[in-house]
């Protein structure tokens, strides 16, 4: 067996099956699927138990009490008996290749510990799907890292034993396990996007609020302040991101994260929940902010008929041929360089308006939809 998948479940809902077929009808067939319940309420864990009855490859293990992301993603590590661990997100879907692009890319590359990829944010159908680039080249992504968490989390493969060495996720950093992690993994080794889309990436808002994304900042800068000061105590650590946080324009982050939202909403094709976006936090915005959304809103409505619309393959197809064709350095057996960035900041409709939430710190490529630092869905219940 070459590597293993790892998918913590908590109340996965309708898109959990899916997310599951995703990775089994995966045109690589040689990996474990290590799927952990984490006490769900919902039905998902008779859906794990049926699905795991009908594939050998399907390893399940239900919680009976809640035990949050983080330990549960270090349970999956060491679960796993293979060198190599992909992620996936109960909501999201793998592209048929992911697996194989990303164990010949990883497997070649022994000083790569995490290799994520460019994404599709999720349309309302998949011509409405928009390309995310992020940066490819190592020497970029740890450059940027300590200011951006520019891998999705739910794209990438690690490097297990690598991974365990750092010591895998901290429950302290909340909401920011993922960053934690990436940025104590790249003082000692690399860390890559492949530059072609692997995931089609679930941009919801369910369950998600202005005042937990604004949460979700501070164990950014915890994260950040841990990375920058490593031999400080944890008391001094806590007061220099609290330092930080505090000196944020809180009404101004919630703006821009709130626009970024609204304008990925429209343009992947859910302006019902762009317009459900608005109502729910017009308390927070204020009149004149909620009635500008609101005519962006029937703005779109008008003319949403003229929308370019995108063919995923299509875009796949041209990010893989950039990446052969380009001035990196290519390996062999992948055809893939990981040396030279392709990229731009997020490249949805919204333009920049959504890397914006970033500028104020945001710390995702996901203004206030699903957290790319967390599932969608509230892991500690």
């Amino acid at each position: 067996m070459k590597l293993s998948v790892l998918l913590p479940v908590y109340n996965g809902g309708a898109l959990l099956e899916r997310a599951i077929s995703s990775i089994v009808q995966q045109d690589f067939e040689d990996f474990e699927f290590i799927i952990i319940d984490d006490a769900s309420k919902d039905d998902s864990s008779s859906l794990i138990k049926r699905v795991a009855a009908k594939d050998s490859r399907i390893r399940a293990f239900l919680h009976k009490e809640n035990a949050g992301l983080a330990a549960t993603l270090n349970e999956g590590l060491q679960l796993a008996s293979t060198p190599y661990v992909a992620r996936m997100d109960q909501d999201d879907e793998s592209l048929p290749w992911r697996l194989r692009i990303q164990y010949i890319f990883i497997h070649s590359r022994p000083t790569v510990a995490v290799a994520g990829s460019f994404v599709y944010h999720m349309g309302m159908s998949p011509k409405q799907d928009k390309l995310v680039r992020l940066p490819s080249d190592v020497r970029e992504i740890k450059r940027r890292l300590p200011e951006d968490n520019c891998i999705y989390h739910p794209s990438v493969i690690l490097n297990r034993a690598l991974v365990l060495r750092a010591g895998g996720y901290r429950h302290q950093f909340r909401n920011a396990e993922d960053y934690d992690l990436w940025l104590r993994l790249s003082r000692d080794h690399d860390l890559a996007n492949i530059p072609v889309p692997l995931i089609r990436y679930h941009f919801t808002v369910d369950g998600m609020t202005l005042g937990r994304k604004w949460e979700q900042l501070y164990y950014v800068f915890l994260a950040r302040a841990s990375f920058n000061h490593p031999g400080k105590a944890w008391s001094e650590i806590e007061r220099i991101a609290s330092d930080r946080y505090t000196q944020v324009d809180k009404p101004g982050f919630m703006t821009a994260v709130l626009d970024g939202t609204v304008g990925e909403l429209l343009a992947l094709g859910y302006p019902e929940q762009a317009s459900r976006l608005v109502e729910q936090f017009s308390g927070d915005i204020g009149s004149e902010l909620t009635a500008s959304a609101n005519a962006r809103i029937a703005g779109f409505a008008s003319e949403s008929q003229n929308l370019e619309q995108n063919d995923w393959l299509v875009e796949f197809l041209d990010c893989l041929r950039r990446a052969r064709n380009g001035d990196s350095e290519l390996n062999n057996s992948t055809g893939i360089g990981m040396t030279k960035s392709h990229t731009t900041e997020t490249d949805p409709a919204t333009g920049d308006r959504l890397s914006r939430s970033q500028s104020v710190e945001a710390g995702s490529h996901a203004p206030l939809a699903k957290e790319n630092t967390v599932s969608s869905k509230d892991k500690d219940g």
